[in-house]
């Protein structure tokens, strides 16, 4: 199991996170979280390919991130900067006070 599959299995078992904005940026990612996340509450910033219909953002997390990444090849100039494949943020934490969405701030 790679890493980011395991750091979307680590968050399913936390009993305190219980809601998650699922903000993924690609469809796989999406995917693989709703998969793994089903005990969660999951929302959704835009429809999903997997039938989730858009929702306002309720959750408690944000889930921020990829499940693949591709690492810089000594042959390819151009190159991923190294990053967690998931970033899991609380909407309630003192330094979080916007999140981008659709060209704006909500």
């Amino acid at each position: 199991m790679n890493q980011s599959l395991r750091q979307l299995q680590f968050i399913e078992q936390r009993p305190g996170i219980d809601s998650v904005n699922v903000l993924t940026g690609d469809v796989w990612s999406r995917l693989w979280a709703n998969a793994m996340l089903l005990h969660k509450a999951q929302y959704f910033s835009r429809d999903t390919f997997e039938g989730r219909r858009a929702t306002p953002l309720r959750g408690r997390y944000d889930l921020v991130g990829r499940v693949c990444r591709f690492e810089r090849h000594p042959a390819i100039t151009a190159g991923v900067s190294p990053r967690p494949f998931f970033t899991l943020m609380d909407t309630r934490a003192a330094n979080f006070f916007a999140r981008a969405g659709r060209g704006r701030l909500e």
